[in-house]
């Protein structure tokens, strides 16, 4: 089992440059494995932006690469979800029925969502994540989603369980962006496109840590 809570940025802006992007995206998630593109069991929020700024929000899960993309949930499962609310969210798999299932809770509205078990599916248990992640390809020329800018994220209280122990604290925070393949993990601190970059890692501490993005593009719109 692997939790996290997540802050939700207060404010989030398109930054597709030359009129490329219909929208752009980030997923904050929790999950385990997907070290070295094995199984990843994951869970969390997607944040999508346009170019009038109209901001979506809707929680999901994925069974990678089995599934091949995110399962959203149903519009309203967590309420009415807005910037700067908090999330709770729990990835767990059961070896006896060899299912795994998540929990994502806002508790900002008290409202929390349960979908359904996935069967038939062990992800790899060497790695627990707390990811703040551009979903789309690097290498997309037209018709892109990029990483929008955004205000403050942070992700707290995250724990894994193994062997019925618990652990608490962060190893190593990460800005992760997947390319083309789902072959390029770029860590905090390097740039993620030529248009953007990561904003100052802030509070890393054993409980938690805070994340910005700025974009750097001409016509950028903050």
């Amino acid at each position: 089992r692997v939790c996290g809570t997540i802050t939700l940025p207060k404010a989030v802006g398109w930054t597709a440059p030359h009129g490329t992007s219909p929208s752009d995206s980030i997923y904050l998630w929790v999950g385990m494995g997907g070290t070295n593109h094995t199984n990843l069991w994951q869970a969390g929020i997607d944040i999508e932006v346009n170019s009038l700024n109209e901001v979506s929000l809707q929680g999901w899960t994925e069974a990678w690469p089995t599934q091949g993309s995110i399962v959203a949930f149903p519009r309203n499962a967590l309420g009415t979800v807005q910037l700067g609310d908090v999330i709770n969210v729990t990835v767990t798999y059961d070896p006896v029925s060899v299912a795994v299932s998540a929990q994502v809770c806002d508790v900002t509205n008290s409202t929390c969502f349960n979908p359904p078990n996935y069967p038939n599916f062990t992800p790899n248990l060497t790695t627990a994540e707390w990811v703040v992640e551009d979903p789309q390809s690097q290498q997309c020329v037209t018709n892109c989603s990029n990483t929008p800018w955004f205000t403050e994220v942070t992700f707290a209280s995250p724990s894994y369980t193994d062997g019925g122990i618990v652990h608490t604290g962060f190893t190593v925070p990460l800005l992760r962006s997947i390319g083309a393949g789902g072959n390029h993990t770029i860590e905090h601190g390097q740039a993620i496109t030529q248009w953007e970059v990561p904003g100052p890692l802030s509070g890393h501490g054993p409980d938690q840590f805070q994340v910005t993005y700025s974009p750097m593009c001409d016509n950028c719109s903050r």
